[in-house]
């Protein structure tokens, strides 16, 4: 009888709570679930954080930088010169690399490597990985960077025609023991940046399979952001995955702080190793300003405003807390120019002396 009577109270305090907190309407029902269901993903998304920097603590932590030979040219600094002096003078163990088509098959059926041959073997003076982006699109602006020939072409012409530039350029460079990986496609599902033709899967799928059959490398495939239609559960299942980082940039109404949390971006590479039991990595870290005018139209103000040494010594301490072990700086031919041309070197030398402190 005891035990019945507790259960009795139980029951009816248990009632008497929920009519006090029950929604009064279904507006406020629907309100609650919501609100039930935001706090259970943010929940999952947390502990899944946790569980992923916790099995990755132990892998060997990467530094890198990615370098356009293109915006390192709009910038005004040498390419060649400016990379030698990342690869000497920086704390980095790899390079994100560049296969620009409209550059090296500039005009049809005709090659010409030179420009990422210089780079290949400056990677292999100083033995840094390489990271190879191969494919139509590729970092920076226009981002699909197909020659101007090709462009005249119907789709399933300049598809051809790309395939042999992808072949061409897998088995160039394959050979090299510094290409450690292919970045297939930079951010193929981003239809809302750039100037491309298509995002259609199939495409990426096809591509893929060509890759594949010419290498044992590892293939990359990337995404921004960490928008759901590129979640990585689909096909083709890359052997990594990566997303970028961009936390402070303009907008029509000013600058802009994203306010994401570090655990945001450690849960979602839990949740993909979960689900997909691939690894995630950072294959942009925001390490350049983001203003109102493009990166070389900058004065010095805007660029302070939107990057300083203070500000990247705090994102390199983000992108650590993440618990993702290699990360790639996004950036490194405009703290180049800062260092040559405007005569500052201070985000280059915090770059040096802030890199070796983690581990």
């Amino acid at each position: 009888m005891g035990k019945l009577m507790y259960f009795e109270k139980f029951r009816a305090w248990a009632v008497a709570i929920w009519q006090k907190i029950r929604p009064k309407s279904r507006l406020a029902y629907v309100m609650n679930s919501l609100l039930i269901t935001f706090l259970l993903l943010c929940s999952l998304v947390y502990f899944a954080g946790v569980w992923y920097r916790r099995q990755a603590s132990t892998t060997p932590l990467t530094w890198g930088v990615s370098w356009s030979y293109k915006f390192a040219r709009e910038l005004g600094v040498d390419p060649q010169a400016g990379l030698e002096a990342v690869a000497s003078e920086l704390p980095i163990s790899r390079l994100r690399l560049m296969s620009y088509w409209d550059v090296h098959e500039a005009t049809r059926g005709q090659y010409n490597w030179q420009e990422l041959d210089e780079q290949i073997a400056i990677a292999e003076k100083y033995d840094k990985q390489v990271s190879l982006a191969i494919g139509l699109r590729q970092p920076r602006w226009p981002e699909c960077h197909m020659p101007d020939w090709a462009k005249q072409l119907p789709a399933d012409d300049w598809r051809k025609e790309l395939q042999n530039y992808l072949q061409a350029t897998v088995e160039r460079y394959d050979s090299s023991p510094n290409v450690v990986e292919y970045q297939l496609e930079n951010e193929f599902f981003t239809g809302f940046f750039g100037e491309c033709p298509d995002h259609d899967r199939e495409r990426l799928e096809n591509e893929y399979s060509l890759v594949k059959s010419l290498t044992s490398k590892p293939i990359v495939i990337t995404r921004s952001n960490n928008f759901l239609p590129s979640w990585p559960i689909g096909q083709p299942r890359a052997d990594r995955t990566a997303f970028s980082i961009y936390k402070r940039v303009h907008n029509p109404v000013g600058y802009y702080e994203y306010p994401y949390p570090v655990w945001f971006y450690a849960g979602i590479a839990g949740l993909t190793k979960i689900t997909t039991g691939v690894d995630t990595f950072i294959h942009e870290l925001q390490v350049e300003p983001w203003g109102p005018v493009s990166t070389a139209d900058l004065n010095d103000q805007e660029q302070q405003q939107s990057m300083d040494a203070n500000r990247l010594s705090k994102r390199l301490s983000y992108a650590y807390a993440t618990g993702m072990r290699t990360i790639d700086l996004w950036g490194a031919e405009w703290f180049y120019w800062r260092k040559t041309y405007w005569n500052d070197s201070s985000v280059w030398t915090t770059i040096q002396q802030e890199l070796p402190k983690y581990k």
